[in-house]
């Protein structure tokens, strides 16, 4: 496959509260100069060609106006009616597809959801594909199968909103698994940023009902949090290391009332219900009687590759725990390696040689990236965003440690666009032979 020496087009899909923090943030960082046009996708219209600042915040104005009279783009100007059908007209080969589709996971024999099917098409047409989505990692050997259609292909496939989505976690796990030699043994985090918000919130003293309408009002929360409250989300993260290794062998969510969360009996008591999963049934009360004796609960995810295994529950941790810390939206993904890696070298190829700040304390290497962007207020004026990822390298163990934001539509829009970037910045006659790469890591070395 040829790639022209021209920018590529970009094509969005799902323009809701990420997909227009994408739209936002091309408009105002001056990123839509590096594309010949960009096209938005939505269930029922499509708007292609535009090329200009102004015409993407003209766009989301008339979306946010059509949304709230159940319109959909066909009826913006500029917009005409779309159909799956007509989704290869407005890519060529070397586009960059960004899907912002929602993850939906489907059962066993029961076909693919959109947001996989836009991916494999795109793919097999020779497009590169960022997406937000975690729907390639439901089972049903999704993930293997785009990944093969990248590589049959030379087209990148990058999960990047898989898991903790702002930090690129789920684009340096492909890095991790180009390393033919290089296996993840054990991972333990915090992998979602809404329940971390409402127990952050609830061990500070606020009710449940409270912190969560809180994180709904911040756009942290979905507008139906079950999957996260309920543990399942985290779940479907914690799968991503497995799959991408090739290990998952089961996966299970448990509740506070389970003996794994390490309550003790003492305290059940607080316990509002019987049959929890996730956070489900944690109370302020418990959370402050807890506090008193030096301990929190955090809603954890782990994966042993002895097993292959990933557990996701609530578990009682001392204060001085490393997770114990964690506030808001941060999460914290621990990953425990078997084999070396230049750690250096995947995060200047990832985010470039001026945006890794590097410390060194002995036999542990700390590397701060900092990401600004600017985005639109409630209000419409221009503010300066921005966060932090942080990767740890505990040489003497062999770990890693990686904590950021895992929640966020603009902080994820900015880990999407930084993913986006790293693909449109890779010379043309490099893309192909990277990208297979990427896809099939042991045909080649990636050190």
């Amino acid at each position: 496959m040829s790639y022209s020496s021209s920018n590529p087009s970009l094509v969005l899909i799902g323009p809701g509260n990420v997909g227009s923090g994408v739209l936002e943030q091309l408009a105002l960082n001056g990123n839509i100069s590096g594309y010949n046009h960009i096209t938005v996708v939505d269930d029922g219209g499509v708007v292609s060609r535009l090329k200009r600042a102004e015409e993407l915040l003209g766009l989301l104005q008339a979306k946010r106006e059509a949304k709230e009279r159940g319109l959909h783009l066909d009826s913006v100007i500029g917009g005409v009616p779309f159909k799956y059908e007509d989704f290869g007209n407005y890519f060529s080969d070397g586009d960059i597809i960004v899907n912002v589709l929602p993850t939906k996971f489907v059962a066993s024999g029961g076909g693919q959801h959109a947001s996989v099917r836009y991916d494999e098409a795109a793919l097999s047409h020779g497009a590169h594909v960022v997406a937000a989505h975690k729907s390639a990692f439901g089972g049903n050997g999704y993930y293997r199968d785009l990944m093969n259609i990248a590589f049959s292909n030379g087209v990148f496939y990058v999960p990047a909103g898989a898991l903790m989505g702002p930090t690129r976690a789920a684009e340096f796990l492909q890095h991790l698994r180009s390393y033919g030699s290089l296996s993840v043994v054990k991972v333990e985090g915090v992998l979602n940023g809404t329940t971390n918000y409402i127990l952050s919130n609830m061990f500070e003293g606020m009710s449940f009902e409270d912190a969560l309408g809180e994180a709904k009002t911040n756009k942290i929360a979905e507008p139906d949090p079950t999957d996260d409250i309920r543990g399942y989300d985290a779940l479907s993260k914690a799968m991503v290391i497995p799959i991408m290794f090739q290990n998952l062998k089961g996966s299970e969510v448990y509740g506070i009332n389970d003996s794994r969360s390490r309550l003790s009996t003492q305290d059940s008591h607080l316990i509002k219900g019987r049959e929890n999963l996730g956070i489900e049934g944690i109370t302020t009360k418990l959370l402050e009687k807890l506090k008193r004796k030096g301990q929190t609960i955090k809603l954890i995810g782990s994966y042993d590759a002895s097993s292959g295994l990933v557990v996701v529950g609530p578990q009682v941790l001392n204060l001085d725990h490393p997770l114990s810390g964690l506030k808001g939206t941060t999460n914290m993904l621990v990953l425990k390696l078997e084999g070396t890696v230049q750690l250096d070298n995947i995060l200047r190829n990832l985010y470039g040689n001026h945006n890794v700040f590097t410390e060194r304390y002995g036999k542990t290497d700390r590397y701060t990236i900092s990401i600004h962007y600017s985005a639109l207020d409630l209000s419409g004026k221009i503010q300066k965003e921005g966060f932090k990822t942080i990767y740890t390298y505990d040489r003497k163990n062999n770990q890693i440690t990686i904590s950021g934001p895992g929640a966020g539509d603009s902080n994820t829009a900015a880990g999407l666009l930084g993913a986006v970037d790293k693909i449109r910045s890779t010379p043309d006659w490099l893309k192909s032979s990277l990208a297979k790469r990427n896809a099939q890591p042991s045909l080649a070395d990636y050190h």
